[in-house]
């Protein structure tokens, strides 16, 4: 974190010198100087000190080091895109595996496609779409009963650890190999623009970009 650029810029919007900062704050010219040069690290409560003498106060939040998802993205990036997936009793897996295997007519998106490209965000189920023309095509492919078929058709099927909803594909796709056969899935940059992710999931979303690229 900056704290010298912190303490300078809600200095700057509260329209304060060094000296009134000082004054307001119950400290020093010199000290107020020092902090925002970066020869002299305030303690928290000095911080926030300040901060309320300018009229603000920081919001702090925990968020994964740089170092800590390089290595998750690194150990996902490793394994087959089976494996992404296969995290404790995942049934999505088993779903993937019979559409990839028959030539399900679906596209992975979501968390799930998330995690076949590298990146270390939790997939409770596996999201994807099917375009309703293909409809009959899945329903060989997986073997969905005629009540399963009617609630996709419907608009949105959720069974065995999968989400399945009734729509054309995204424009923007890539084929990723899984056990050997090519599997759609939306594209990275694609993702990134979806409005799901927390700001922490959006973070490794682009350490992951910037990583692999799009």
């Amino acid at each position: 974190m900056d704290v010298a650029g912190l303490i300078r810029t809600a200095r700057d919007r509260a329209c304060l010198t060094q000296q009134q900062l000082a004054q307001a704050a119950a400290t020093s010219q010199s000290r107020v100087a020092s902090y925002e040069s970066g020869a002299a690290i305030p303690s928290v409560a000095t911080i926030d000190r300040l901060l309320a003498a300018c009229g603000v106060q920081a919001r702090f939040e925990l968020e994964m080091r740089h170092a800590d998802v390089d290595a998750e993205i690194a150990a996902l990036l490793a394994k087959k895109a089976a494996l992404r997936l296969a995290s404790g009793s995942f049934e999505g897996v088993l779903y993937v595996d019979q559409m990839a295997a028959k030539g399900g007519p679906v596209c992975l998106t979501g968390r799930a496609a998330a995690r076949l490209h590298g990146a270390p965000v939790d997939a409770d189920e596996v999201e994807c779409v099917c375009p309703p023309g293909r409809l009959s095509d899945l329903a060989d492919a997986v073997r969905l009963t005629r009540r399963d078929a009617e609630r996709l058709d419907e608009g949105t099927l959720q069974i065995r650890g999968v989400r399945v909803s009734l729509a054309e594909w995204p424009p923007t796709t890539d084929h990723l190999l899984w056990s050997g056969r090519p599997l759609p899935v939306v594209t990275l940059a694609a993702l990134m623009d979806e409005a799901c992710w927390t700001p922490n999931e959006r973070r490794v979303l682009q350490r992951l970009f910037d990583t692999v690229g799009g």
